[in-house]
């Protein structure tokens, strides 16, 4: 959204939002409360590398098939290196902001571990394309910034697992318990004759 927009979300579906794939760049107008993905009935990520920025948060469905980041944090200042690096230190991507910010979106088939950190500023070299690093050779300095997270499918994911393994094990005693109780049932009729 152009700065001399007076508001504007990035991208904003009045209905569905999908992304499938490809390369999306979405950031939202620095100096309102909008969001860099809005939608009315939901945001499905489930391939493709996506960034997004802007002052507000909309939510993510659980039902994406593809993890994803969404941290909220104090105002970042423009042109500023954001940095994700992953449980263990890894380096992941990092991002030059052309705005300032508070929220920050980002899903590629790179996410894969439970928890990640943010750090600010810092030294990077690798490839950039609009503010977006790649192939990154190597990364140093930058201070960690603190970030609530908003969302993320590894979280989603390992909860909804949870759920499901708990409806199977109901199933299972369920079901045990029936047999058992047919079972005795049956014999008390075999022995009343």
């Amino acid at each position: 959204v152009s700065f001399d927009a007076d508001e504007g979300d990035a991208i904003d579906s009045n209905g569905t939002l999908t992304i499938n794939g490809g390369k999306i760049y979405a950031f939202a107008n620095p100096n309102s409360g909008d969001a860099g993905l809005d939608s009315q009935n939901g945001t499905y990520i489930n391939g493709g590398t996506i960034i997004a920025t802007g002052n507000m948060s909309d939510a993510i469905s659980n039902e994406s098939k593809q993890n994803y980041l969404f941290a909220s944090f104090q105002t970042v200042n423009a042109d500023t290196l954001i940095a994700i690096k992953d449980q263990d230190d890894k380096i992941i991507t990092a991002f030059q902001t052309g705005r300032k910010i508070q929220n920050l979106f980002y899903s590629s088939s790179d996410l894969k571990a439970k928890s990640y950190k943010l750090y600010t500023g810092g030294t990077i070299e690798g490839e950039e394309e609009n503010g977006l690093y790649t192939k990154i050779q190597s990364y140093s300095g930058g201070e960690e910034l603190s970030y609530r997270n908003i969302g993320s499918m590894n979280e989603s994911s390992s909860q909804n697992t949870i759920g499901i393994l708990l409806i199977w094990i109901t199933e299972i005693v369920l079901f045990v318990g029936l047999s058992v109780y047919y079972i005795i049932r049956k014999k008390r009729s075999v022995n009343a004759f």
